[in-house]
């Protein structure tokens, strides 16, 4: 994958007319997602923003969003999303810090964005009435791309995005994904839903946009694999129940808090989750007490995709397999070692062993191509022979099974 759209794009070729994204009342199919992406890079393109360079991207979950990700990636540019309920100072020091020259804000955005001098070549604004700035309707106008099917080539190891703001306690901290990380991300899951995700699935978008776990798992994953995309908006307790029984929605992928809200709500005592055929826990364990209600409900495959930001998901199990400390194994893209102090190994446990001994105890670290680069912040990473290795600060152990499980 040379560029994250043209994974998209194949999607696109392979099945038009189906629906892409459904925000609550609109609808766009894979062609009419292709073709409004096509007219957003058209609009960096007259404002010189070319392969490499980035852009800004600071709005809710929306059609709005996902033309402008899907554009700066057909552009070729490098899109630099950032929580749109992120400290004006931060997003602005992240726009500034990442050399974007065009940024998409909420209308309420654009004054802050301008009152700080970072020399925008222009502020595109979503909404509202505001008089500064570039409407979004203004900025797409444009004949678009110069081939309908056009993208511009990069490298596997060039940046394909950067997020930020998720983090409450430093909004400036984000990850940043390769196209090799981003595809290896993209793969792991479509293999790690029980059944596989393809052109049949809808994913509903109910965590916000810009949070890794949702741009990659939920987002991209389903675009690539031809399904539909489908925000949610409000998002409650109810509005989720609500859609998960619509029977438009296959799969469901949350954050662990998210999903004990959900298994502990009461409307889903009387729900029929039939239609969902896999619901996943995203960077944590699968929350205890939540698979009994979602099977009384009538969804019967749990997953967990075990992670940080900076690792993405990097272990795997079903729910079955929860219970007794298990994390999962490896996925697709991901290395996993157990290490003691000194960054040695430790070994699995003996077949024969009575109990887990100390020695096969340590931190669990993380490598490979899936993983991300922190963005400017200062991590327990070590490079050992080439590979940098991020720490989690788990402690765990190999059983004789193969799986990894968590050391208290």
């Amino acid at each position: 994958m040379s560029n994250v759209a043209l994974a998209v794009r194949e999607a696109v070729e392979s099945s038009p007319s189906s629906a892409a994204v459904v925000d609550g009342e609109s609808t766009y199919s894979y062609r009419e997602l292709w073709i409004a992406a096509g007219k957003f890079a058209g609009g960096l393109r007259e404002f010189d923003v070319g392969t490499g360079d980035a852009v800004g991207i600071s709005l809710e979950n929306g059609l709005e969003f996902v033309v402008a990700l899907v554009g700066t990636l057909r552009n070729g540019s490098i899109p630099i999303v950032v929580s749109p309920d992120a400290e004006p100072a931060d997003r602005n020091a992240v726009f500034e810090g990442s050399g974007v020259a065009v940024v998409i804000v909420r209308d309420d955005a654009v004054s802050s964005v301008l009152g700080a001098s970072l020399g925008l070549d222009a502020v595109v604004h979503v909404g509202g009435e505001e008089n500064l700035g570039v409407p979004y309707e203004e900025f797409v106008d444009t004949d678009g791309l110069y081939d309908f099917w056009e993208t511009f080539k990069r490298e596997p190891t060039d940046p394909a995005l950067a997020v930020y703001g998720w983090l409450r306690a430093d909004a400036t901290a984000g990850a940043e994904y390769s196209h090799e990380s981003v595809a290896a991300n993209v793969r792991a899951v479509r293999e790690t839903v029980p059944g596989g995700l393809s052109e049949g699935d809808g994913q509903l978008a109910a965590m916000p946009a810009y949070h890794p776990f949702s741009l990659l798992p939920v987002l991209l994953s389903t675009l690539v694999a031809g399904g539909t995309y489908r925000v949610l908006r409000p998002v409650t307790l109810g509005a989720t129940v609500d859609a998960l029984e619509s029977g438009s929605v296959t799969v469901l992928m949350l954050a662990e808090p998210m999903l004990a809200q959900l298994a502990g709500a009461g409307p889903l005592a009387e729900a029929d989750l039939s239609a969902v055929r896999a619901v996943g826990c995203l960077g944590d364990r699968f929350p205890a007490g939540a698979r009994e209600p979602l099977r009384a409900a009538g969804c019967e495959r749990c997953f967990q995709l075990i992670g940080q930001p900076r690792t993405a998901p990097a272990l795997v199990a079903a729910v079955d397999d929860v219970g007794d400390g298990v994390l999962g194994r490896e996925l697709p893209g991901c290395e996993l070692r157990v290490v003691g102090p000194d960054f040695g190994e430790r070994p699995p446990v003996p077949a024969d062993a009575d109990g887990v001994p100390e020695g096969c105890r340590g931190e669990l670290v993380v490598s490979g191509p899936s993983t991300a680069t922190y963005g400017r912040s200062v991590d327990a990473v070590t490079d050992l022979d080439g590979e940098r290795w991020y720490h989690t600060g788990l402690r765990a152990y190999r059983g004789t099974d193969g799986l990894l499980y968590e050391a208290g």
